[in-house]
């Protein structure tokens, strides 16, 4: 992380706080979870909640790099307010960011509504074709692939965590 994002000081200090409160949220997420699970640790078990911890904490600590690099950049370059231009190019790529983030949130409430398959499969296409269309332009020869891909991770996700890892999701 030694140079900023696209050359843009004001991207990577927004990355950087974005970062920071998705950290947050997920750590006052993982808070209640754990205050709700009664489980019993296995000895030499670091504890159930110990890869979320970890996973939450490296996101944290790239956050406040992030965010102290774009800081750190914007007062070196005086860089202050945005062009008109600049501004809607770069409202158009946190809003592809913001979707990303509430589709996320809104996915456990679709694997209750739908079973966890077709929640998966219904995210992955939509984000697929989103994604292949913002780098490819639009087509709908975007659509079979999205199909394919989304199928694959909801096929995969039936396997590896409803059939073999047999854990309780809504099915």
């Amino acid at each position: 992380m030694t140079a900023t994002m696209e050359d843009s000081p004001l991207k990577t200090l927004c990355s950087g706080v974005l970062f920071l409160t998705l950290s947050a949220v997920g750590w006052a997420a993982l808070r209640q979870s754990e205050n709700t699970y009664t489980g019993t640790p296995m000895p030499g078990d670091p504890g159930a909640f110990f890869l979320a911890h970890l996973c939450i904490g490296i996101v944290a600590v790239a956050a406040v790099v992030l965010t102290a690099r774009g800081v750190w950049q914007c007062v070196m370059t005086g860089q202050r307010l945005m062009s008109p231009r600049y501004m809607v190019s770069a409202s158009r790529d946190w809003a592809l960011a913001l979707g990303f983030v509430v589709s996320l949130l809104a996915m456990p409430e679709g694997m209750r509504w739908l079973g966890t398959p077709y929640a998966v499969a219904a995210f992955a296409i939509f984000w697929v074709f989103v994604l292949l269309t913002a780098v490819r332009g639009w087509s709908w020869r975007h659509l079979p692939e999205a199909a394919l891909f989304g199928t694959g991770a909801a096929l995969t996700v039936h396997l590896v965590f409803i059939r073999l890892l047999n854990l309780p999701l809504p099915v």
